[in-house]
C-alpha cells in the first residue's frame, strides 16, 4: 500500500472514531516476552499473539462491565442478561498494533467512560482489573497507561496510524473481536 492511501485510510479512521464521542485513551501491553531470533512461521506466531491480546482486552472488559454492573436478585449478571443492549456494555474502540521490536503487540484502546463514573474511577478500575488478569503486583507505564481525551481526532488518528501495516497482515485497522461499538 502506498503511501497516500495509507494515509486516507488512517485519517478516514481517525474522523470516524473522533465523531464517536470518547472519553479515555489506554495503551495496554502483555508482559514481554524472550525475543526469538527466527520463530517459526512467523505470520502464524504474529497473529497468536494478536488473538491473545485481543482475548484479554476482551476479559478485561467483560469483568469491568460485571464489576460496574452488578448482579440481578437472582444472582445472574446485568452485562450477561442484557448483551445486546447498549446501556449494560462499556463502549470501546481496540486498536492493536505490533510493537517497534516486533516481539509482541499491544493495544491502543478508546473508551467511553460510564455516565456517573469519573476519568480516575474508570482508569483505577481498569487498572485494577489488568493487574489481577496479568497476575502481577504492579504495572509499569509500558504495560498500563491511560488519560483522558484531549483532542478526540488527534487521538483516533494515533491509535489507527499503522492502519496499513494491519491491512498487509489481512486484519482489520479496527480489532472488531475485542471492541464494542453501537450506533449512538
Amino acid at each position: 500500500m502506498n503511501a497516500e492511501k495509507a494515509y486516507e485510510l488512517s485519517a478516514a479512521y481517525g474522523e470516524w472514531l473522533s465523531q464517536q464521542d470518547y472519553d479515555l485513551t489506554l495503551c495496554l501491553r502483555l508482559k514481554k516476552r524472550k525475543k526469538r531470533k527466527n520463530p517459526p512461521h512467523r505470520k502464524v506466531f504474529e497473529l497468536k499473539l494478536r488473538s491473545e491480546l485481543s482475548k484479554k482486552v476482551r476479559e478485561l472488559f467483560a469483568r469491568a462491565e460485571n464489576f460496574a454492573f452488578g448482579k440481578t436478585k437472582n444472582g445472574a449478571y446485568r452485562r450477561k442478561l442484557f448483551k445486546w443492549n447498549p446501556k449494560f456494555r462499556i463502549h470501546r474502540a481496540v486498536s492493536i498494533e505490533l510493537d517497534k521490536d516486533e516481539m509482541g503487540f499491544h493495544a491502543h484502546i478508546l473508551v467511553k467512560k460510564l455516565d456517573g463514573w469519573s476519568y480516575e474511577q474508570m482508569i483505577e478500575l481498569l487498572y485494577e482489573l489488568w493487574k489481577e488478569l496479568n497476575n502481577t503486583a504492579t504495572l509499569t507505564k509500558a504495560e498500563f497507561w491511560a488519560e483522558p481525551i484531549g483532542s478526540k481526532f488527534r487521538s483516533s488518528v494515533y491509535i489507527t496510524k499503522d492502519a496499513h501495516k494491519q491491512e498487509a497482515l489481512l486484519v482489520d485497522g479496527i480489532d472488531l473481536w475485542s471492541s464494542f461499538i453501537s450506533k449512538p
